[in-house]
This record gives structure tokens, C-alpha cells and sequence, in this order.
């Protein structure tokens, strides 16, 4: 068999050229491979788009919660009376005094 093919001529065309150019892998392989490459990138930006999904979801529930505690808490020391705002009178005298109870000068 070699003694048959070392006597012709080999002529180089383009497909020779590219093959190889591609480091002997066939045109199949090589658009396998991109394929391959392709579906990869897809699934890193899918899973990493899936993980950013999943992180600011949690981020917001936990903001969410801590103003609903917050909100719930406050509300109980409204209702129970302990930061009620005190009314000051300025001009020295109890609000609830009278006009008669004034000492008299």
C-alpha cells in the first residue's frame, strides 16, 4: 500500500489546507467542538443569572422582614403606651392647670 501511494503526486487544496491549519481535527470535530463551547458559556450565564436570582431574592426577604419586625415593633410599644411623645409646656406651668389654680401675685 505504501508502495502504491509513495510514486503519486498529492495536490494541497483548500480542505487539506484547513485540516491542517486545525491541528488534523475534521470540520466535524471542529463544529462539535464550538457547539461544545457554545452550550458551556450558555449554561454558566443561565446558572450564574439562576444564582443572582436566588441571592437577591433572599437579600430582599431578609430587608423585608427586619422592616416588618421593626414596623411590628413598634407598633406594640405604641399600643402599649412606652414612647407615647410627652407634651412639654414651655411657659413653666403644668398643662393641666387652670386659670384659678395660677398663684396669685
Amino acid at each position: 500500500m505504501f508502495a502504491e501511494y509513495s510514486t503519486r503526486e498529492i495536490f494541497v487544496t483548500p480542505e487539506l489546507s484547513k485540516f491542517i491549519n486545525d491541528g488534523f481535527i475534521t470540520r466535524e470535530e471542529v463544529r462539535a467542538n464550538r457547539q461544545y463551547r457554545t452550550t458551556r458559556n450558555a449554561l454558566i450565564v443561565a446558572i450564574a443569572a439562576l444564582l443572582f436570582n436566588v441571592g437577591f431574592n433572599t437579600c430582599n426577604k431578609l430587608v423585608m422582614d427586619k422592616k416588618e419586625n421593626i414596623e411590628r415593633d413598634n407598633s406594640r410599644c405604641r399600643d402599649s403606651g412606652h414612647y407615647q411623645k410627652q407634651k412639654y409646656n414651655l411657659s413653666g406651668r403644668n398643662k393641666d392647670t387652670t386659670r384659678n389654680d395660677r398663684p396669685k401675685k
